[in-house]
């Protein structure tokens, strides 16, 4: 009989030790690098998560604007014309190299998105009017106001 007292600790064994040790090298690599803000894009709590709503004409070079800043990145659009709302998403996938930008036909539906923090609006006067204020708590712009005002 042994005399010297025990502690109850708990021991890991060799094979525990490596499979955690592993686990914790290779958990980095499961991260990718633009969560982390690398690659010099912002992490996504820096950059603003756009929508667009009437992107032909004015609003495309708007767009193109918008796309050209690291810190927004631009998920959905919206055009009542189908070829400008496809030439835009395959505008906006080119540009962020996936196929992640939505389309809508409807600006409401665009507008539900909880993720998107501001719209860029730039419709006709008379559209734009009702879009830019359904979107007022998180427009952009509108491209069709009036010099000095805003959405």
């Amino acid at each position: 009989m042994n005399s010297s007292p025990r502690r109850s600790r708990a021991t890991l064994s060799r094979r525990q030790f490596l499979k955690a040790s592993a686990a914790a090298v290779a958990l980095p690599y499961f991260i990718p690098g633009s969560a982390l803000g690398k690659d010099g894009r912002p992490p996504p709590s820096e950059r603003i998560v756009m929508g667009g709503i009437g992107i032909g004409n004015q609003g495309g070079g708007d767009q193109g604007s918008f796309l050209g800043r690291e810190d927004v990145q631009y998920v959905a659009v919206c055009d009542v014309k189908k070829s400008v709302r496809e030439g835009s998403k395959s505008r906006i996938d080119q540009r962020y190299g996936d196929q992640g930008c939505a389309t809508y036909n409807d600006f409401r539906e665009l507008l539900a998105r909880p993720d998107i923090d501001t719209v860029h609006v730039a419709t006709p006067r008379s559209p734009s009017t009702r879009a830019a204020r359904w979107s007022r708590p998180r427009a952009a712009s509108t491209a069709s106001s009036p010099a000095g005002a805003s959405a």
